[in-house]
């Protein structure tokens, strides 16, 4: 090294034959020569100082115990991953009932799927009760009763495509609309009902058969809702078959649909005790869009108890062993290291401090650099507070954390506003110059490393439209009440080619030109506005007396039927009006915010499937071509 940060050079031997043995010797003319140099340049000093043997662990930890989102509060099952509890979102799409009004149901595809896991439950039960001729009767007249049918009321049949009409053709009379019946799935009055008519109708020879049938679809009904609720509520520990799909336990969710990402907060408890009202550490994950939960995700929130303390453990004693990574240069000069790293081919700029620090720590003091194992359970908090080392002399020395030294809490008490730098804490929020900007807690969030995502199930891009000073929700792709995502371009054409527009044509004088006037013009049925509006409880912080701007939900005219066109999207229409997205959400390229489903399979060997939604930057800005009072002459 020359100068403390300036350059280096590594001197690299090379052999002049095919021989390199004399290379590898390392031989010198003068060795006595080399010990003088080395007496002259004080390597034989040596220090009182000797390598770590075992290190004792005092530490503090604790684990999570609630979820929390704008003031509800839900118990945390740590059987879950954090991602998939926090992400999970229902399967319901948004449908119209006979009165006009949005509504979320089971789409038909997912009612299908309940109705043949359903009987299957009754084909595993009653196989060796009825006889298959007679099991088949009586699923079929399940099917055919009008409560257990497939349909679709007037609002639905106008809305949805023909491959709806086709698909309800295919199933009615064949499958048992169980959802139809039950929509809860929590009443078993309307199966037995249907059972005892049955019977009526069809009497058998047993007359104990009725009831022993009864509580086999009653059985059936109970497997049906283990396979259904993916909460891990154990409604019936005896069902053979793993939930289907993860829901909201109690319908709590974590999206906030005004910043248009996830907010929540996770709150911990001792380990092993349950969770403490007046003393909490509360860690704050707002304004998370990203597809993977990390450490680095949270800070811990001004809500904390400054007196919180978490349940103190003693680990056993453990060995330290040396740091090592690749290309680390051995300790004795004579082995060979790898080659997976060419330090030599480094070359860093003078002025690149981190770069030159990297390497000197690399080349210089990379044995100084020790491991000490240190055990923490998933989804847990830790802090050391006590580390204490055994040297190969036998002597005892207590390390202090970084930031709590002598001379780093003397230059705290010159400038309250210093902190020293450290990894892998978290950061606190809201922080003012006379507080820490970092607490001493590592936490190991159960996060997902890896995670099988599908397609695109529904997609809204967001965009401005500075022509019409609006902003438009666009639903590029939703689930309809048939099931399959479909274009909402595609939708809206088809939907626009079933109506007929009215004309309003005004002859002037003798031209046999007539003009059309137009009192708007038409934009696509897929394309919901969002118009600027003063939010009453919010202010500028600039300025007290200037209104927050805020983003409304709104609706275009249908020019057929004059009424408000919907939107068909369950992120747009989940919201009952008035609904509000901050105007900062949406900046001059627009957002895109997309529903897709996740597979993962959890360390304890469950998969877990479930939708989540993702948040990422648009492409632009948009025109919808809004315009009013155009009076043109036809051609």
């Amino acid at each position: 090294m020359i100068g403390p940060y300036r350059s280096f050079q590594r001197l690299e031997p090379g052999s002049r034959n095919n021989d390199p043995s004399m290379g590898i010797k390392a031989s010198i003319y003068d060795p006595l020569w080399m010990l003088t140099r080395q007496w002259q340049l004080g390597e034989f000093e040596g220090e009182d100082s000797g390598s770590p043997v075992y290190v004792d662990l005092k530490n503090e930890q604790g684990e999570i115990s609630h979820v929390l989102n704008d003031g509800n509060i839900s118990n945390y099952d740590a059987r879950i991953p954090l991602e998939v509890f926090v992400e999970r979102t229902g399967l319901e799409v948004a449908t119209s009932n006979v009165q006009g009004d949005t509504e979320f149901r089971l789409d038909l595809n997912m009612q299908l799927k309940l109705g043949l896991q359903f009987q299957k439950e009754l084909n595993v039960l009653l196989k060796e009760v009825l006889e298959s001729d007679e099991l088949r009767h009586y699923k079929r007249f399940l099917a055919n009763d009008p409560k257990f049918t497939f349909e679709l009321n007037d609002k639905q049949s106008s809305f949805e495509l023909d491959s709806a009409i086709k698909f309800l053709s295919m199933v009615t009379g064949r499958v048992i609309n169980i959802y139809r019946a039950t929509s809860s799935l929590d009443d078993n009055a309307l199966l037995d009902a249907k059972t005892k008519e049955y019977f009526d109708t069809n009497p058998s020879t047993d007359p104990s058969l009725p009831e022993v049938v009864t509580k086999a679809v009653r059985l059936a009904l109970s497997n049906l809702k283990s396979w259904w609720y993916g909460n891990r509520d154990q409604i019936n520990p005896e069902a053979s078959e793993e939930p289907f799909f993860e829901k909201p336990a109690n319908n709590f969710s974590t999206w906030n649909s005004n910043k248009l990402e996830y907010d929540f907060k996770v709150q911990i408890a001792p380990k092993g005790s349950s969770a403490n009202a007046q003393e909490k550490l509360i860690l704050d994950a707002s304004g998370y869009k990203e597809d993977h939960l990390d450490w680095y995700s949270f800070t811990v929130s001004e809500e904390s108890s400054a007196d919180f303390e978490l349940s103190t453990e003693i680990a056993p004693s453990a060995f330290a062993t040396r740091l090592k990574f690749a290309g680390m240069p051995e300790k004795r000069w004579w082995n060979f290291e790898d080659a997976f790293i060419d330090f030599g081919s480094i070359n860093p700029k003078k002025n690149n401090i981190a770069s030159l620090l990297l390497m000197e720590f690399a080349l210089v003091h990379s044995p100084d650099w020790f491991i000490i194992p240190c055990r923490m359970q998933i989804g847990s908090i830790n802090r050391i507070s006590k580390l204490k080392v055994t040297d190969c002399f036998g002597e005892e020395t207590e390390i202090e954390s970084a930031g709590n030294t002598d001379a780093e809490l003397g230059i705290k008490e010159l400038d309250a506003s210093w902190d020293s730098w450290s990894m892998f804490t978290l950061s606190k929020k809201f922080i003012n110059k006379e507080q820490e900007h970092s607490s001493p807690y590592f936490f190991l969030p159960p996060a997902i490393d890896s995670v099988l995502t599908g397609d695109v199930i529904e997609e809204v891009k967001m965009l401005r439209d500075e022509t019409a000073n609006l902003v438009w929700g666009v639903e590029k792709k939703y689930r309809t009440y048939f099931g399959e995502p479909i274009s909402g371009y595609d939708h809206s054409v088809a939907l626009n080619s079933r109506e007929v527009i009215p004309e309003l044509n005004v002859t002037q004088g003798d031209d046999d030109k007539p003009l059309k006037y137009n009192l708007m013009t038409r934009v696509p049925r897929n394309w919901i506005p969002f118009i600027p509006v003063h939010a009453d409880n919010q202010t500028s912080p600039i300025d007290p007396v200037k209104k927050h701007i805020v983003l409304q939900r709104a609706s275009m005219i249908n020019s057929t039927n004059q009424k408000c066109i919907r939107p068909n999207s369950r992120l747009l229409s989940e919201v009952q009006s008035p609904y509000y997205v901050d105007e900062a959400e949406v900046p001059r390229n627009g957002v895109n915010v997309t529903e897709s489903c996740q597979l993962v399979v959890w360390y304890t060997g469950e998969s877990f499937l479930w939708i989540s939604r993702r948040k990422n930057y648009g492409s632009g800005e948009g025109a919808s071509g809004l315009l009013f009072d155009i009076v043109a002459r036809n051609k």
